[in-house]
C-alpha cells in the first residue's frame, strides 16, 4: 500500500480533555480517507483542419448543403467549401438564388460576353429593370445581351432586337430585325431595324414586349388587320 495516497489522522481521542504540559499517549495512526490515485489526463483529439474554400472556376456556385446558387464575385463564395459549378443556368436548373448577388448571376447568364456585364449591369440598373424581369429574359427565355455604342441589341429565340436610348430621361426606341416572308409563309432575315412604335417608350415596355413576340401570332394579327382595311376600303 503506497503512502502517499493515503491522509491521516495523528490524533489520540484517549488525550481528550488533557491539559497542554500533561502527558500525552502515543497518537495511533488512523486511517481517514483514502484518495484514489490520479488518472492520467486523456486529450481529446485534434479537431481535422479546416476545408480549404472552394476553387472558382466557373460562372457560378451551388452549395452542396443549402442548394443556394451564388455569381462567381458573391462575397459569400469564400465560405463555400463544398458545391458545384455550373457555366449557364437553363431553365430547368432547380436552385435557390442568393438574395445578394441574384442580379448579378442573371445578367452574367445573359451577356454574350463576359466583359460587358459590369456595363449592362449599370444599364439596366439606369433603366431601373426590375430584377424579376431580368430572370424571365435571361433566364426563363435564355435570351442574350450585348451592349452597344447607342444602346443593347438582344438575342431572343430566332429574332434579333435593338434598344437605343433618346435621352437619358429614360426614353427609347425599340427595333425589330428586318425580314422578308416568302410565299410559303417563311422568312429570312436581311440587314437593318425597323422601328417598333410601343407605348410607353421605355426599356421594361420594350423588353416586356420583344419577350411575348411570336412571329406566327403577330403575322396572323397583321393579316387580319390588313383584310379589315381592305374590306372597309371596298365598303366605300
Amino acid at each position: 500500500m503506497e503512502e502517499k495516497h493515503y491522509r491521516y489522522f495523528l490524533i489520540n481521542p484517549r488525550n481528550a480533555g488533557r491539559k497542554p504540559g500533561q502527558k500525552q499517549r502515543s497518537a495511533g495512526k488512523r486511517i481517514l480517507w483514502q484518495e484514489k490515485k490520479p488518472d492520467s489526463p486523456v486529450l481529446p483529439p485534434p479537431p481535422p483542419p479546416p476545408s480549404p474554400p472552394i476553387k472558382v472556376t466557373r460562372n457560378f456556385v451551388i452549395t452542396k448543403s443549402s442548394g443556394i446558387l451564388h455569381d462567381r464575385e458573391c462575397f459569400y463564395v469564400r465560405r463555400i467549401r463544398h458545391g458545384r459549378q455550373i457555366n449557364k443556368i437553363e431553365p430547368d436548373t432547380e436552385v435557390r438564388f442568393c438574395k445578394w448577388c441574384r442580379r448579378k448571376a442573371v445578367i452574367r447568364n445573359g451577356v454574350k460576353d463576359v466583359s460587358d456585364c459590369e456595363i449592362c449591369e449599370k444599364f439596366f440598373d439606369e433603366k431601373q429593370v426590375s430584377t424579376s424581369l431580368l430572370t424571365r429574359l435571361f433566364v426563363e427565355k435564355r435570351a442574350q445581351a450585348k451592349m452597344l455604342p447607342v444602346g443593347i441589341r438582344i438575342y431572343c429565340g430566332d429574332d434579333r432586337w435593338r434598344i437605343r436610348w433618346k435621352s437619358t430621361e429614360g426614353a427609347s426606341v425599340l427595333e425589330h430585325n428586318n425580314y422578308v416572308r416568302t410565299l410559303a409563309g417563311e422568312r429570312y432575315f436581311t440587314k437593318g431595324y425597323h422601328e417598333q412604335h410601343i407605348r410607353p417608350n421605355t426599356v421594361t415596355s420594350a423588353l416586356r414586349y420583344l419577350m411575348a413576340y411570336d412571329y406566327t401570332a403577330h403575322h396572323r394579327e397583321a393579316m387580319k388587320k390588313k383584310v379589315s382595311h381592305e374590306y372597309e376600303k371596298s365598303a366605300l
